[in-house]
């Protein structure tokens, strides 16, 4: 193998390790975005944050404890009566909400993630590559996050020693839907993964391949640090 393809070229370095400081901001926020647009949807008021959202369930948490407290006696002896049923009703509608507003976040990222695909399937490969390809590649790389997810409930929990390797999002999914706990996380950052991979590969000229993994470690190591600990509680506690 040529030397040159283990050479590092500073200026792309640079930029590229900018670009991944942008999208790790854009990313997280967009990826948030989905999450409320849905919870919108559904009626409900929201609130973002910095590494979060949330929504206020309040008026329906407060239906279900008006209907269980005027009902407790035929709830707790599983009389299935109207009000019983409206009850369940009720239970499982919250419960859907709050799976679907879930979803509403990784399906965001993946939309993101395909449509840098298809721009890049539909510009193909040129060299040197143009701003257009570069565009491609950056939206593809949000489905990072799934491997960073991953990555960070393994860590957590190899230094906390609490056992629990995973999280957030997927976490949810999988209790929803009763999948043992990691599926998804799992198969989600498999295929980001091989995305990933094959981004690299396919569209990535040898030469330019070790600087861009080094801007995606350096890039992303400071995007993390300055918007999750520096900025991003500042700007949106």
């Amino acid at each position: 193998m040529s030397s040159t393809n283990y050479k590092i070229h500073p200026y792309l370095l640079f930029y590229c390790s900018l670009a991944f400081i942008i999208c790790t901001v854009v990313g997280t926020i967009s990826h948030e975005f989905g999450h409320i647009i849905v919870a919108k949807t559904l009626g409900y008021e929201t609130e973002l944050h910095y590494g979060s959202m949330n929504w206020n369930e309040t008026i329906r948490m407060e239906e279900l404890k008006t209907l269980y407290l005027k009902n407790e006696a035929q709830l707790l002896n599983n009389q299935n009566t109207e009000n019983h049923q409206g009850f369940n009703q009720l239970k499982r509608k919250i419960q859907r909400d709050n799976f679907i507003i879930g979803l509403g976040g990784p399906l965001q990222t993946w939309l993101s993630s395909i449509f840098g695909l298809f721009l890049l399937i539909y510009w193909k490969r040129s060299e040197p590559i143009r701003l257009t390809t570069w565009l491609g590649i950056f939206l593809t790389l949000f489905s990072l996050r799934f491997i960073f997810n991953l990555l960070q409930g393994a860590i957590i929990a190899l230094l906390s020693r609490d056992g629990n390797y995973f999280g957030g999002d997927e976490l949810k999914i999988d209790n929803y839907l009763h999948l043992k706990e990691g599926s998804t996380g799992i198969v989600f950052a498999a295929v980001a993964t091989i995305i990933c991979f094959w981004l690299i590969f396919k569209f990535l000229p040898k030469h330019l391949r070790l600087t861009f993994i080094l801007s995606g470690l350096v890039g992303s190591a400071l995007g993390y640090y300055l918007w999750f600990i520096l900025f991003g509680p500042l700007l949106l506690p």
